[in-house]
């Protein structure tokens, strides 16, 4: 690495840059010398730490007792407003049937000929019935939520969105039923 001389003289082929090498790493050294003393200004002698048991004023004595669960208050939903929404979903639920049929008929019709449109059309016409009743479990969804933030007794309004889960399941099964027959488009 040293290109001629003795100690370095001519290290990177001027011999100033040798020169400015030398004096850096001097001043490292000198440096690293100089703080020695200050590191041992911040030791202390042995055996004088402060204990890290429990003081007196950290230990809790005495029991808690757990307050009493507050009764449940009655839900805000008021049986009228269950009964309207399962009404809705029922006369959804209706409707929806009474157009199946022919919906059924038309896709069974348009898997051999030209009737895809007419089918599309009709399954269209379900899932509008079904909007109504998807509206009205939303409703019912809200209320069972309101319920369980409230720490009110949910148990009418659970029943009743049960109801309409499971009509909205039979309703979701026929269409994806009646789309599989049209080829899923």
């Amino acid at each position: 690495p040293f290109e001629s001389g003795a100690c370095g003289a001519d290290l990177f082929g001027t011999g100033k840059a040798a020169h400015l090498w030398l004096i850096r790493r001097c001043m490292i050294r000198a440096t690293s010398l100089l703080c020695l003393p200050l590191l041992a200004a911040c030791a202390s002698p042995a055996g004088h730490f402060p204990s890290l048991d429990m003081r007196e004023g950290e230990r809790v004595s005495g029991t808690i007792a757990a307050p009493a669960a507050p009764p449940l208050a009655p839900s805000s939903a008021s049986a009228a407003d269950l009964a309207s929404l399962a009404a809705t979903a029922q006369a959804s639920h209706a409707a929806f049937l009474q157009v199946l049929p022919q919906a059924r008929a038309l896709v069974a019709a348009a898997q051999g000929g030209d009737g895809w449109g007419a089918a599309q059309v009709a399954i269209a016409d379900l899932e509008a019935h079904r909007s109504a009743l998807m509206i009205a479990l939303a409703d019912l969804d809200r209320l069972l939520v309101d319920a369980a933030t409230t720490g009110a007794d949910a148990g009418a309004i659970a029943a009743t969105h049960a109801q309409a889960a499971a009509l909205a399941g039979e309703e979701d099964r026929v269409i994806g039923e009646l789309l599989g027959m049209l080829g899923g488009y």
